[in-house]
């Protein structure tokens, strides 16, 4: 993947169900922890920006978190903002 410019405001969705072509039940939920700094860092892209001409620095906060509770068979969603 290359990134060539950065938005304003950038929202990254992972993906937290794995699915398989050949069975329909050969489904699951991928239950890997996902850490990311609160408090005192940023999300720093600049390195990976391939146009960042200026050489400033792309920084982006964390604002928000929607997590799944639950199965594939039935659960829910929180969101911490």
């Amino acid at each position: 993947m290359e990134v060539y410019r950065c938005p304003e405001f950038l929202i990254i969705h992972l993906k937290r169900f794995s699915h398989q072509r050949q069975s329909f039940f050969s489904s699951r939920k991928i239950t890997d922890l996902i850490e990311f700094p609160i408090e005192g860092e940023t999300l720093d892209l600049s390195s990976y920006v391939l146009q960042n001409k200026k050489g400033e620095k792309l920084q982006y906060d964390l604002y928000a978190v929607s997590n799944h509770f639950g199965s594939l068979n039935g659960g829910h969603y929180t969101a911490y903002c």
